[in-house]
């Protein structure tokens, strides 16, 4: 095999075995090793950091309020906010009343209002 070759199979090749998992890499460490010591401090901070993040990721919960006549909600008067309900401009459900959705409603009040 040439050397142009041997570089494309190296190139080629997969760089992580998968094969090999977290705790076989660490088998071979005594228990009270420092580097196992360290690996497992690392690894605990990892899966903390990853939970946190995701936590940090996740969207806000949607909140739902009831249209009531006569009311006003986010600054929009009520005869507003149904027929963008109505239209679809904004997130609505029929559940024993008409519930609109807070941030879609928000968001088309200062879409056409500016503010």
């Amino acid at each position: 095999m040439s050397a142009a070759e041997s570089l494309i199979e190296l190139r080629d090749a997969d760089p992580v075995d998968s094969s090999v998992a977290d705790d076989d890499l660490i088998a071979g460490l005594a228990s009270d090793s420092p580097l196992r010591r360290r690996f497992e401090t690392l690894r605990a901070d990892n899966a903390r950091y990853r939970a946190e993040k995701a936590a940090r990721d996740a969207p806000p919960p949607e909140r739902w309020l009831r249209l009531k006549p006569g009311a006003s909600i986010a600054q929009v008067p009520y005869e507003t906010a149904r027929v963008w309900a109505a239209r679809g401009l904004i997130k609505s459900r029929k559940d024993g009343g008409v519930f609109v959705e807070m941030g879609s409603l928000i968001a088309r009040r200062i879409q056409q209002t500016g503010k």
